[in-house]
């Protein structure tokens, strides 16, 4: 409490003395102090464009955005004042010049050569004393051009680095794709309930679930951490660690949005529950192939999930940090796809019931901001370094996206990394179609460049694929039974 009563003086005290910098929100200060050059804490969002894309239009395109963003402007500088809140200052001379740039995709430009492209590109530092960002264009890329966008989460959060990608694009008409993307996401109206059920439901939320808060979290530290230490240890067994900064990336083939419509209509559940669903199944695929007989192989893994906590969706509003997250169990012991996917489904619905937990965590996070970094790194990281991936769902528009009138051919996003091995997984879905992309460490998930092995995110891949079939082969034997 009284960190958080520092963090809000400073916050005001800013404001009041100069209009040119303000101090980073303890989300927004959370996230830089995280930042080390293993850890980077950048988010990458890629277009793929059907037809070769100029870079004069490219430029055209980020100077638009830039213009409606002035904070993609503004570097990040040390505080001058007692608190640790470090601040956003415009630079003194900003020339957009310095942050965008152009590679051509070796090779064929096959989506292995994209691959191999985008993970160089990822592995890339952001250089310290500029605006924490960077454009590039990649051409050669299966026949036509790429657009990655790299940003610091100290910048924004997903959502907003969502929103930066989909003003890139416009429709057929040449409209924006953000109002339809906003109104659909849109909360809907809360239904009123009877006033014990408030009363009982308040007490609940204000009494009791922050004590169990708390023994979710002790919990998470202990049995599913260590779970996940070993989880780690075994998907990497065949892999050896490398001495290497390169990020490895890979994303499966576009998979039909209406047959994860068909398991969730079919189940009873959400399209989120099945994208955990899968990812659960591939990673204990993973690791039962790697596991001998002597090994033991965890009945779960921990994971976090990034949650918005936006109460109004404006897509005019500049980009920030309005982030919290929740820790999810992926249940490894169920072998059956099924019956993991209606575990996850009671999960879930017990938070989306409950949210004071993501409120917690937020409050949580802002609190952590106002420390110095040293400690920040030590307290944040002793959790966040057990979790095995940081998990994503990122909805995009149905319609088909042009890019200076070139056809968008796929969307696709790459969140942090869980730290200490982990990797993370995003699913993006666009034009009625779904792509989960896979990425980590080389030097965590090792190297297989000299043997006829595939790496460990295109093992993943190549699970998940095979989860999601499984998942669809039994809603079509469900809706079978059903009408005999």
């Amino acid at each position: 409490a009284p960190a958080f009563a520092i963090y809000l003086f400073c916050k005001s005290y800013s404001k009041r003395k100069s209009a040119v910098w303000r101090s980073l929100n303890g989300v927004e200060n959370l996230f830089f102090n995280l930042s080390t050059p293993s850890r980077d804490q950048l988010m990458h969002g890629f277009i793929s464009l059907e037809s070769p894309l100029k870079f004069e239009d490219f430029r055209a395109l980020i100077e638009l955005m830039v213009e409606h963003q002035p904070k993609l402007k503004q570097r990040v500088k040390p505080s001058p004042s007692f608190s640790h809140l470090h601040q956003f200052e415009q630079e003194d001379h900003f020339d957009i010049s310095d942050h965008i740039h152009t590679m051509t995709v070796r090779h064929a430009g096959t989506q292995e050569d994209i691959q191999e492209a985008v993970g160089y590109i990822m592995s890339l530092p952001l250089p310290p004393h500029e605006a924490l960002w960077q454009a590039w264009l990649l051409q050669n890329c299966d026949g036509g051009s790429g657009i990655l966008l790299r940003i610091h989460h100290a910048v924004c959060d997903g959502f907003s680095g969502n929103l930066l990608l989909l003003s890139l694009m416009t429709t057929k008409d040449g409209s924006s794709p953000l109002p339809t993307l906003v109104s659909s996401a849109s909360p809907r109206g809360v239904k009123k309930s009877h006033p014990l059920t408030l009363i009982f439901s308040s007490l609940f939320k204000y009494l009791v679930l922050p004590f169990y808060n708390l023994y979710l979290v002790a919990y998470n530290q202990t049995v599913s951490s260590f779970a996940s230490t070993m989880l780690k240890e075994l998907m990497r067994r065949d892999h050896p660690a490398v001495d290497s900064d390169r990020k490895v990336v890979c994303w499966t083939k576009p998979m039909l949005l209406e047959d994860f419509k068909q398991i969730k209509n079919t189940f009873g559940v959400t399209i989120n529950d099945v994208f955990l669903t899968i990812i659960g199944g591939s990673i204990r695929r993973v690791a039962a192939a790697a596991a001998d007989k002597n090994d033991i192989i965890p009945s779960e893994a921990l994971c976090q999930i990034p949650v918005s906590v936006r109460r109004t969706l404006d897509v005019n509003a500049q980009v920030g940090n309005q982030v919290s997250g929740t820790c999810m169990i992926l249940p490894l012991a169920l072998e059956d796809p099924l019956q993991r996917l209606h575990m996850l489904s009671k999960e879930m619905s017990f938070w989306k019931r409950f949210p004071f937990y993501i409120s917690f965590n937020y409050i949580f996070m802002h609190i952590f901001g106002a420390f110095p970094a040293s400690w920040v790194r030590t307290m944040f990281g002793f959790y966040s370094d057990r979790a095995l991936a940081i998990l994503t769902n990122v909805p995009g528009p149905q319609k088909q996206m042009y890019v200076a009138d070139i056809p968008v051919r796929a969307i696709l996003a790459f969140g942090l990394e869980s730290s200490n091995g982990g990797i993370s997984v995003a699913m993006v879905s666009y034009q009625n179609h779904v792509v989960i992309s896979v990425g980590g460490d080389e030097e965590y998930i090792g190297s297989t460049a000299s043997s006829h092995q595939q790496q460990l995110p295109q093992r993943i891949v190549e699970y998940i694929q095979d989860e999601f079939h499984q998942l669809l082969h039994a809603a079509a034997e469900h809706q079978v039974e059903q009408a005999l």
